[in-house]
């Protein structure tokens, strides 16, 4: 049996946008922020979706999105593996770790961060995670962009 695991990536352009969300578009593409998101029976809105936003900590939570420009891609996971990332999300948020905006930049040189699970950017932790559900493998999450990570699932 399988599970639908979903990623919600968030192409920002509005005018009142954050200047980080701006500064990130214009130097990776499309997407500036991207979201993994689980089915989660236990939640009040029956998903619960794991990333973290600048200035922020690693969050697991309920979530609705209900903001213009999010966009889905999904893929069905074995139930099992599912269960084994959400429980790494939620061991993340615990942890309550923080965003790494030098090491999302760096992620655009030819010197990205090692991955080393201190501190995340969100396509760093979602590519870490569809890892652990045995996706990506040969990828290195610290080089990993929203727009790049959008690109490697479709």
């Amino acid at each position: 049996m399988t599970e639908k695991v979903s990623l919600a990536f968030y192409s920002g352009g509005e005018p009142d946008e954050a200047f980080i969300n701006k500064l990130t578009r214009w130097l990776t593409g499309e997407y500036v922020h991207c979201e993994i998101v689980f089915e989660d029976a236990d939640s009040p809105k029956h998903n619960a979706s794991c990333s973290v936003w600048a200035g922020e900590s690693v969050f697991y939570k309920p979530k609705t999105f209900g903001r213009a420009g999010w966009s889905y891609l999904s893929i069905q996971v074995p139930q099992e593996k599912a269960k084994k990332m959400k429980h790494w999300c939620k061991e993340q948020a615990a942890l309550n770790l923080p965003f790494n905006s030098w090491g999302f930049y760096r992620a655009l040189t030819p010197f990205p961060r090692r991955t080393d699970g201190s501190c995340w950017f969100c396509s760093e932790l979602c590519t870490a995670c569809l890892q652990i559900g045995g996706y990506l493998e040969g990828s290195i999450p610290s080089t990993m962009t929203p727009t790049h990570l959008h690109k490697m699932i479709s």
